[in-house]
């Protein structure tokens, strides 16, 4: 500005930090999204195969009655393990 002591020269050096720092932005919001898709392919993955399980459990409890409560254990178990992994790995991201 006129009258100054100091001229001030922005040119090149604020540019390229300008850029550097929307390039940064674009980075960090282009993992954000990588990181969101990938929950929710281990959540739709993990839904899925606790449906099928249940799926099992129903049929087994329809045609074996002596075997029922053995395989829902085991199923219940098996779900609860999924849940635990699913939250896991959820919060390593």
């Amino acid at each position: 500005m006129p009258g100054e002591l100091v001229p001030r020269h922005y040119g090149g050096q604020l540019q390229r930090a300008t850029t550097n720092a929307l390039n940064e932005v674009a980075a960090r919001q282009l993992v954000t999204e990588h990181i969101i898709k990938a929950k929710s392919q281990v959540g739709e993955y993990a839904a899925s195969e606790v449906l099928y399980l249940k799926a099992i459990q129903k049929i087994a409890q329809l045609h074996n009655l002596e075997a029922a409560d053995a395989i829902a254990s085991i199923i219940d178990m098996t779900v609860a393990g999924i849940v635990r992994t699913n939250g896991e790995f959820g919060a390593s991201l």
